[in-house]
Order: C-alpha cells, then structure tokens, then sequence
C-alpha cells in the first residue's frame, strides 16, 4: 500500500524535477510515521532502520522505496527518451541550447551554468546512473567477455583484434569464429544479430537484455551501489512464499528480526520509564487503581 499507493502520489513530480533533499525527508519521515504507527501524527517506535526496510525482501527488508533513489530513477526515463529520440523537438532544442543531451554532457563531465532547474536535474541524475550505460560495440556479444581457445591464444597472427575481422560480407565467419573461440563464446557471437546496413553507435542499458531502460531496473540498480550487508537471501525467499496471508508474513518478518513489541524489547527501550507518569495520570483519569495506589486489587 505504500509503493503503490503514498509513493505513486508523488511519482509525477520525481519524473520530472529533482526534489529537494528536505522535501524527500519529510515525506519518508510521513511514510515511517504511516508504517510503524499506523498514523502519520504520532511518533511511533522505530524498531528497524530505514536502510532495512529499503532492502530487497530477499535480502531482509520489505522493498520500501528510497524516495531520493526513485526520484533520480524516474527522472532518468527522460533522459533516456530524449538521448534516444534526437529528432524529437524537445532534443533538438536542449542539443541546440546546450550543446548536446543530458546523457551526453554527463560523460563529457562538463558543467553547465546557466541552466534550467529541470536541465539539471537531469544532468545530475544521469551521472548517477551512467554506470549502467554503455555502447552497443562494448556489449556486442552479451554481457559476458568472448574467450579465445588455447591454441588461438599462441597464436597472435590469428587473434583477431576487431569484430570486423570475423564478418565477411555482411554475415559472421562461422568457420573462423568456431576455430578461434570456445564453444559458449562462439554460440553467442553466431547468435549476435547483425544489420543489412551500417548504423551509428548507440547507448544502451547495460542491466536489461535487450538494452531498453526501465524504471525498476534502473533503481534496483542506484541501490546496488549502496554498501549493504546481504543476509540469508533462501530464508527470506522462503518465508515470503509461504501460502499465508501477507499480515501473517509481515507479523514473521518482525519475529526474525525480534522486533515485536514483548516486555523485553520495550524495556531495552526504556519505553515504560518514558510512559510510566502519562499510564498512571491515564489511569487517575478513567478512576483506575495505579500502580502506586493503596487500592486492592
């Protein structure tokens, strides 16, 4: 309810602009405030920390979304149509007013001065998500590197130092792509499609398969980068498969992380010295006996 719901009423604005960090502040602060206590008025227990709760389930968290991480994801989706659409009339104005679209002022580390709010915040974000760009020729036979046969390794008059040199025509040389390369390495060059006619270079998206960027690859990969220690990734897998309802789910996520609110967890902190004088002038209120009171029980 909290992705799909309180994150998604201010998912336009991140689309377009960069928030500012104490906007962003407020509204997680709201969202935790909703979770833990139900409420967004009251101050609740804050049994876990927001780096947990943002983490994978998988990797012991609950999937929240980090509004800064979001927000530079979504913006980036501009990005991405206005680098790969040159023609359209909103990139060829930025390119004429700038010099180039954001994707590209951000790997030339260039800084703009006078630039709009929406320009840069652009800029800024495709610098955050540059790392999982790349051009087609660097991923021209999937993710992976090729690797050569040992014989081929010896050999350098037959290693061959440009992917030209195993086309013929406008077709692979199978013959000599088999010789060359392991059997894996050559499969997936044989199965590299390659076009009738040459084409310009182009930027890709180096976390999909077929290149194209989306918005959840995109911050699942910005909180990659983040330093987070994994845990057992089988048991968390397991227990949010298991065929029960999701607040029984939600009520074992807190059990393994002991997080429930029992006798000891309060003691630890101190909640029932913190609340001991508002239960007793409760208590007084209602005509309840206090625990310092000489009433029986």
């Amino acid at each position: 309810m909290i992705n799909s719901i309180l994150v998604t009423l201010v998912a336009h604005i991140m689309s377009i602009y960069l928030i500012p960090y104490k906007v962003l502040k407020r509204i997680s602060s709201t969202i935790l405030k909703f979770y833990w206590g139900g409420t967004s008025h009251a101050k609740p227990i804050y049994w876990k920390s927001r780096d947990i709760l943002e983490r994978r389930k998988a990797e012991g968290g609950l999937g929240l979304r980090n509004l800064s991480i979001l927000n530079k994801a979504l913006l980036f989706r501009q990005v991405w149509r206005i680098s790969k659409n040159p023609t359209t009339m909103v990139s060829r104005v930025i390119s004429h007013r700038y010099g180039g679209d954001p994707s590209t002022i951000a790997r030339r580390e260039e800084k703009l001065r006078h630039a709009s709010w929406a320009m840069r915040s652009m800029i800024s974000c495709a610098r955050t998500l540059k790392s999982g760009c790349g051009m087609k020729e660097e991923i021209w036979a999937g993710k992976e590197p090729v690797t050569l046969r040992n014989r081929a390794n010896g050999s350098h008059s037959e290693k061959p130092k440009f992917v030209s040199d195993i086309i013929e025509g406008r077709s692979w040389n199978a013959n000599k792509i088999l010789n060359l390369f392991e059997r894996g390495s050559a499969q997936r060059i044989l199965s590299t499609y390659l076009p009738y006619e040459e084409k310009e270079d182009e930027i890709v998206w180096l976390q999909e398969e077929n290149g194209k960027y989306s918005d959840k690859s995109g911050y699942w990969h910005t909180q990659s980068q983040r330093k987070m220690k994994c845990t057992n990734s089988k048991f968390w897998k397991r227990l949010w498969k298991m065929p029960m309802s999701q607040r029984w789910r939600n009520f074992c996520w807190k059990l393994a992380h002991n997080i429930l609110p029992t006798k000891d967890n309060l003691l630890k902190r101190k909640y029932f010295e913190e609340n001991l004088e508002l239960l007793e002038l409760g208590n007084s209120h209602l005509g309840h006996p206090s625990a310092g009171s000489k009433h029986k029980v």
